[in-house]
C-alpha cells in the first residue's frame, strides 16, 4: 500500500511538471490586484521584496522555480516612454522606492520602472522578475491572447444558392479553411469575434436539364472543385458563416453547366466550427 501510495505521488508530481513547463512562454493577464514576491529569473527571493501590482498587467511566464511560475511583466507605454525611463536615472526608480507607486496617477515612465526594470546600486537597469503560485494562475489571471490570430477549421455546406437567388441547390461542399479572427470586433462588440476565411474544397454538383439548357436529360451528380471565401461571426460557441465562392467542373463534365465558374452564396451556422492557433505573441517588451 505505502508503495502505491509513493507511485500515485511521484505521478501527480509529474503531471504538475508537464503542466508548469507547458505554461512557460505564454501570456497571462491579472484579474485582480495582487501582490507577488520579486525575485530573480531563477526564484531566488533574498534581498527582495514584496509588490501590489494593479489588475490589467500582462505578463509572460518565463520559469518555474519549486511551486511558483517566474513571470516578468510587458513593457508600460510605448518605445520613447521606455527610453525617457531608462534615462531618468534616478533614487526614485530603486525597488523600494516604487512600491507605492499607484498606476491610476503614475506617469508611463514610472509604471515601466515600477513593474519591468530598475536601477541597481551600480547604475545599471535590470529586468525585473516575480513570483506568481501555480495555484493561483487560474484563479487569479487569465490567458491573455493578441487582438489578431491564425484561424483554420473544415466546413460543410450543404445548400447554395445560385444565380440571383432563383436558384438554391443541394450542391454539398466540404472545404478546408484558413484565415484570421479579431477578437472583440474592434472594440465595438467586446464579446463577439469576426473572422475572415478563404478555403478550397470538393463539391458535389447536380446537372440536369434545367441548369445545362437540355444537354443533361437525367439528373447526375459530378465532382467539381470549390473555391471560397467567407466571414464567421461568432458570439461565446456560436458561429454563424456566410460565404460566397465558385464551382468548377472538369472540361470533360461541365455539359453546358450554366453555373460553371459563377458566384454562389451559402449560409453556415454550428457551434465551435473554427479553432485558432496558439496564442499571440508578445508585443515589445
Amino acid at each position: 500500500m505505502k508503495k502505491v501510495l509513493t507511485i500515485l505521488f511521484l505521478f501527480c508530481v509529474f503531471i504538475q511538471n508537464v503542466y508548469a513547463q507547458e505554461a512557460i512562454g505564454k501570456f497571462y493577464k491579472l484579474k485582480v490586484e495582487t501582490e507577488l514576491q520579486e525575485s530573480t529569473i531563477s526564484g531566488d527571493t533574498v534581498g527582495y521584496i514584496q509588490k501590489t501590482i494593479s489588475k490589467q498587467a500582462i505578463f509572460t511566464i518565463v520559469n518555474t522555480s519549486g511551486e511558483n511560475y517566474v513571470i516578468r511583466f510587458w513593457n508600460w507605454g510605448g518605445s520613447k516612454d521606455i527610453e525617457n525611463a531608462q534615462q531618468a536615472k534616478s533614487s526614485s526608480a530603486s525597488k523600494k522606492a516604487m512600491i507605492g507607486t499607484n498606476i491610476n496617477t503614475a506617469t508611463d515612465a514610472e509604471k515601466i520602472i515600477s513593474y519591468n526594470i530598475y536601477l541597481d546600486e551600480n547604475g545599471n537597469w535590470n529586468q525585473r522578475y516575480f513570483l506568481i503560485p501555480i495555484s493561483a494562475l487560474p484563479i487569479r489571471t487569465e490567458e491573455y491572447v493578441s487582438g489578431w490570430s491564425p484561424s483554420f477549421g473544415v466546413a460543410t455546406l450543404p445548400f447554395k444558392a445560385r444565380g440571383s437567388f432563383e436558384d438554391f441547390t443541394k450542391d454539398v461542399s466540404v472545404s478546408g479553411l484558413g484565415g484570421f479572427k479579431h477578437r472583440g470586433a474592434f472594440g465595438f462588440l467586446p464579446n463577439t469575434d469576426f473572422t475572415t476565411l478563404i478555403g478550397v474544397g470538393l463539391a458535389s454538383v447536380t446537372l440536369d436539364s434545367a441548369n445545362t439548357n437540355g444537354t443533361i436529360k437525367k439528373s447526375s451528380d459530378y465532382a467539381a472543385v470549390s473555391f471560397s471565401i467567407g466571414e464567421v461571426v461568432q458570439w461565446k460557441n456560436l458561429q454563424i458563416g456566410v460565404f460566397i465562392g465558385l464551382d468548377n467542373l472538369k472540361e470533360n463534365d461541365i455539359n453546358g453547366w450554366k453555373y460553371q465558374g459563377k458566384m454562389w452564396w451559402a449560409l453556415g451556422i454550428g457551434v465551435s466550427i473554427f479553432s485558432e492557433n496558439s496564442s499571440g505573441k508578445e508585443g515589445k517588451n
